[in-house]
C-alpha cells in the first residue's frame, strides 16, 4: 500500500533523529516507542490528491485491523517529521554515518526472512545477547518489506567503541555466534561474505561445486577476488 515502509527500534530511530549529540539521543530514546512503522504514501503526477485519498484510507483500514493506530505525528519526537522524511528521500549526508554515532564502530548481522518470523528471530537475538556482556539496550534494530511484504530484510545493529579492545572482543564473539545460531534457525544470509562465507557454504556442498565448475569457465586462472566467497 505505501511507497516506503521500515520499522525501527528506539535505539536507531533516535540515533538518525537526533540533531544535538549525544543529548538529543538519550532524550529520543527514553520518550519513543520500542518501536515505530513508518509508512509513506505518494500521489505522483496523475490524479494525486485522489491517489493519496484511496491509500490513506486503505492504510487506516489496515491499521485498524491490526489494533495500530495510523498518525501523521511522530510519538515521542514531535516536531521532527519532516526531518524524517527528508531523511527516507535520500542518503545519509552528515558525519559520521549514522551507525557510527553511537560508539564510532558497528557490526551489522543482516539477513532476509519473511515478515512472519521476525519476531522470533528479535527474541532469539535478545537471548543470544543476555549471554554476552554486551548491554541489550544499545542493540539497535530495523525491518524493512520487500517484494510487497512477501519478505523482508532485517538487520540487527550493535554499535561497540573501537578504542576499547574487550569490547570489541566481545562484540566479535556475539557476531559470530548469533550469525551461526540465526542461520541454524532460518535466517537466509543473502549475502554471505567475510566469516559468513565459510558459514553459508559449508552448509551447501553442491551449490559449492556448480560455483566452482562455473567460475572455472569464466576465470580459469583465479585472478578475480582469489580467496573470496568459496573459491
Amino acid at each position: 500500500m505505501v511507497d516506503e515502509c521500515l520499522a525501527l527500534n528506539n535505539v536507531n530511530l533516535a540515533t538518525v533523529l537526533a540533531e544535538n549529540w549525544p543529548e538529543d539521543f538519550w532524550e529520543l530514546k527514553a520518550n519513543l516507542p520500542s518501536w515505530t512503522v513508518l509508512a509513506c504514501v505518494a500521489g505522483y503526477e496523475r490524479r494525486p490528491e485522489e491517489r493519496v485519498e484511496i491509500q490513506e484510507k486503505y492504510l487506516r483500514n489496515i491499521c485498524e485491523d491490526l489494533g495500530l493506530i495510523s498518525q501523521t505525528t511522530l510519538p515521542g519526537a514531535e516536531g521532527r517529521e519532516n526531518a524524517l522524511l527528508q531523511l527516507l528521500s535520500g542518503p545519509w549526508e552528515k558525519e559520521p554515518y549514522w551507525k557510527l554515532r553511537h560508539k564510532g564502530f558497528c557490526s551489522d548481522i543482516f539477513f532476509l526472512t519473511t515478515l512472519s518470523q521476525v519476531s522470533r528471530f528479535i527474541e532469539l537475538m535478545k537471548a543470544i545477547v543476555a549471554g554476552y556482556r554486551y548491554p541489550i539496550d544499545d542493540m539497535g534494530c530495523y525491518v524493512q518489506p520487500m517484494v510487497q511484504g512477501r519478505g523482508c530484510h532485517c538487520e540487527f545493529n550493535l554499535p561497540c567503541d573501537e578504542s576499547n579492545p574487550g569490547e570489541m572482543a566481545e562484540v566479535k564473539r556475539l557476531f559470530l555466534d548469533a550469525s551461526e545460531i540465526l542461520m541454524k534457525n532460518g535466517a537466509f544470509f543473502s549475502r554471505p561474505y567475510g566469516p559468513w562465507a565459510d558459514m553459508v557454504y559449508s552448509r551447501h556442498t553442491e551449490t559449492v561445486t556448480a560455483l566452482r565448475k562455473l567460475k572455472g569457465i569464466f576465470d580459469p586462472h583465479s585472478i578475480l577476488n582469489p580467496g573470496k566467497l568459496c573459491f
